[in-house]
Formats: structure tokens, sequence, C-alpha cells
């Protein structure tokens, strides 16, 4: 089987020794070569109709309402509650079903017809369709004789409906986990972008009200041998679903999400003061 990667990589040499000037221009999905005698253009992952039907619907509702002012540099996917080795038989978790198509749609970003519609695709597609409002793109210019001349990085004018579905996503999950924990913040393990990880079946209920407050549909799964090992950077975390799956995380070390929060506190203060300036 032949490797993209490589014959990409061809590609590209077989246009430098063209000595004509061309252009490579990467995005989330897509690789694309073009000169005046030569185009190429290659999909990462085979997409079904589907999906792009899905995506042109999206981009079409958000194009109605204001954009969000949602910087990307504030987004939150994780938060950690684990600072040692430690070993149980048991856990439980919580997860938003479709958890950023659900924040556009609640918040009236996309229709009922277009959240319907993305609730008939597959997982990675529904997630997909959403995080294509983000999909920017990177153009290298080369000249005559190969060389880049010009790096240029295409911003998707639609990209901050993605940040604000990521950073309602992240809000939600920070008051499940405020509701939920505020009185034993040890029962607590950690949030992985719209999953809650915790030990007490006791606090399934906290959490499910919740998300039923918010017209949130979600899962709730039992995990058994939850296993934290400390390694040299990270705490490496293991447990097993229902079905004998073992599932793999990788959780910062303390002192990673300590840099992180004093690197959000400096980056408050620079949007703080830009606003005072403009």
């Amino acid at each position: 089987m032949k490797n993209k990667k490589t014959d990409f990589e061809g590609l590209v040499r077989f246009c430098k020794l063209s000595k004509l000037p061309f252009t490579v221009t990467l995005s989330n999905y897509t690789q694309k070569i073009e000169s005046s005698i030569y185009k190429y253009k290659s999909i990462e992952d085979v997409k079904s109709n589907r999906f792009f039907g899905a995506s042109m619907m999206v981009k079409k509702d958000v194009k109605e309402k204001p954009i969000p002012d949602c910087p990307k540099e504030f987004s939150s996917f994780n938060d950690f509650n684990i600072r040692e080795e430690f070993f149980l038989d048991e856990i439980y978790a919580i997860d938003i079903s479709s958890a950023y198509a659900t924040m556009m749609h609640n918040n009236g970003y996309i229709s009922d017809n277009t959240f319907e519609y993305i609730q008939k695709l597959p997982k990675m597609e529904r997630l997909a369709s959403i995080g294509m409002l983000a999909s920017n793109k990177k153009e290298f210019k080369f000249d005559s004789d190969g060389n880049i001349e010009e790096i240029q990085e295409i911003i998707s004018p639609t990209e901050n409906y993605f940040y604000f579905a990521v950073q309602e996503t992240a809000k939600v999950m920070a008051e499940a986990k405020r509701i939920a924990f505020e009185d034993n913040m040890n029962d607590y393990l950690f949030t992985w972008v719209d999953c809650i990880y915790f030990k007490s079946k006791d606090k399934i209920k906290d959490i499910t009200d919740y998300f039923d407050s918010m017209n949130i549909k979600y899962k709730v799964t039992k995990y058994s041998q939850f296993l934290v090992q400390r390694k040299k950077k990270f705490f490496l975390v293991t447990f097993f679903d229902e079905n004998e799956k073992k599932k793999i995380f990788s959780i910062p070390l303390p002192s990673e999400k300590i840099r992180k929060q004093l690197e959000h506190y400096l980056l408050n203060l620079k949007y703080k003061q830009n606003e005072l300036t403009n």
C-alpha cells in the first residue's frame, strides 16, 4: 500500500525539477499542488456526500448570525484532577452526544433541520461537520528555482463559530464539575472535551439533572480497572469499557496544568488590554 505522504513529497520534488513556479496548499482534509503544467489534489480521508451536505448546511446557518467574540487562544478541551498513581476497580463517565452541534443548536447558530441532519452522520463526521468552520489553509508558493518565496495562512472567516462551540462545551463541562463535586473534589477525575470521568456512582444524578435542564443528550458508561501510572512527563491512564475494550489517555503532570493556567492569565491580560485600546 502506497504511503500518501511519500507520494506527495515525490510530487513536490517533481514540480521543483520542472523549473516552473508552483503552489502547495494544505488544509484540514486536502493537499493540493498547482502549476502551469500540473494540478494534483488529494483528500486525506474520504468523506460521504452527507458529510459535505451537513458542512454546507452548517456554514449557511451560521453566516446568518453575528460572529461570536471567541478567540481560539481561550479554548479549553481538558481538565484534570490526577496528581498521583492509583488504581480503582471501577469509575463512571458521562459524555455529551454531538457536543459541538448541540452547543450550536441550543444557542441558535444552526437550525433544527441542520441539527437533525447532522445526527444521522457517523460520530467522526458529526464532529468534522462543525470542525469545517475552522478549516484553515496554508499556501506555500515556490519560485522557478524550487525555493519557497512566500507562506500564507488563509484563515476561515467562520472559525470563531467553531471556537464558540468549543468554549460553550468547556463551560458546560465546568459547570457539571462544579455542581457534582463542589463538596468533594476528590471524587472528580478528569474531563476530556465532552466527557466527564469520576469515581462515585452517586454523582450520576447530579450531572444528568444538569444536562437535562440544559436540553443536552448524554450517555452514561461504567468502566473498570482504572490505572494511573506516572511516567517521566505525564500520567498514563488506562481502563476498560463494558466490552473489555481498552482506553488510554495521556494526562499532564500537575506542573503542566499550572503553566497552562498562567498562560491563560497572561492571555486574558493581553485581551483586556486590546479591548481598552480599540
